[in-house]
């Protein structure tokens, strides 16, 4: 395998995710401003807005990531040589079922909720901070 074997499924990954982490926080931010009347929101409501984004990061994207993993492990003399992210998402799915996308979910999903409220919290406070 090359330097570059696994990018295509890992852009993939990227996309889909950071697509759900920025939509996810922006809609429960909207949904915090509504239920304060318009009232600027208190920090820990961002912090849980962020974690919501980085929840829905990694349970949209983890079967993609799972499979970039997979196919970045495999050799070129694999027996269970995968075809691609298809193949593979299929396969992993058939033969060892729905959880084996998810091993190590639990993790990542704790990890990326602490990211997330941090980054956001970060970010709203620097915001606020320049004007």
């Amino acid at each position: 395998p090359g330097v570059f074997t696994g990018i295509g499924p890992a852009m993939a990954c990227e996309a889909v995710g950071v697509t759900c982490l920025f939509s996810t926080y922006e809609l429960a931010r909207w949904f915090a401003y509504q239920r304060s009347g318009g009232e600027p929101i208190p920090g820990w409501q961002t912090a849980l807005c962020g974690t919501a984004g980085g929840v829905a990061l990694w349970s949209v994207a983890f079967p993609l990531d799972t499979a970039k993993s997979r196919l970045q492990a495999q050799g070129k003399s694999s027996v269970n040589t995968y075809k691609g992210v298809a193949d593979c998402l299929r396969r992993v799915h058939k033969e060892e079922g729905m959880r084996a996308l998810y091993q190590g979910y639990s993790a990542a999903v704790v990890r990326a909720g602490f990211v997330g409220a941090a980054v956001f919290w970060t970010y709203e406070v620097v915001r606020g901070a320049l004007g």
